[in-house]
């Protein structure tokens, strides 16, 4: 099991107090409100990794849809005068797919959307920002590779937002999972 560096728990420190934070203006809307915080910590710890992994939000549809995010190696990234030569790869570490707190991430993964995207990229990384789930396609069904579950529903998430000695509980496992789901390659195709 890699260890987590202490600059990815750094981050999932940072993605806690930023959920915690919108939650408590009570303006927020369920998914997309929190998706900077969300987006913050992916690419917290991404970049520690070798090679780094960037975080992009909202791919472009490819025939599946528009996942929410999608994981790209620094060998993908567009340098220079060959930038048309690149555009419409596939994200080497998978998609993304975020949905509220409220939802279980078990239905999310087992969904029309999650499979279309599992089609196109091969793994999703699964998230109703409590709970991270690792997707993967077997015999035409998800197969889950791994999950990580922080709080069983969404009210025990904001009480654990609001717990600092729960909260560092959970970052070492969290960073530990994220920086596994991150260094996981998406099947070739």
């Amino acid at each position: 099991m890699p260890a987590s560096t202490p600059n990815a728990e750094t981050a999932v420190q940072t993605y806690f107090a930023e959920v915690r934070a919108v939650h408590a203006t009570g303006a927020g809307v369920a998914e997309t409100s929190y998706y900077p915080a969300l987006f913050g910590l992916l690419g917290g710890i991404g970049a520690t990794l070798k090679p780094r992994v960037h975080a992009v939000n909202h791919l472009s549809n490819l025939g599946a849809g528009i996942p929410d995010g999608g994981f790209f190696d620094a060998g993908q990234l567009q340098r220079g005068q060959e930038q048309d030569v690149l555009r419409g790869q596939l994200p080497s570490r998978g998609a993304l797919e975020v949905k509220s707190p409220a939802e279980q991430v078990a239905d999310i993964a087992t969904g029309t959307q999650v499979a279309r995207y599992l089609d196109l990229y091969g793994l999703v990384l699964v998230t109703n920002l409590r709970a991270f789930a690792l997707y993967t396609r077997e015999n035409g069904q998800p197969k889950l590779l791994e999950h990580l579950e922080l709080a069983p529903n969404a009210a025990a998430f904001w009480t654990l937002l609001r717990d600092q000695g729960a909260q560092a509980q959970h970052a070492a496992p969290l960073a530990e999972f994220l920086t596994r789901a991150l260094q996981t390659g998406a099947p070739l195709r």
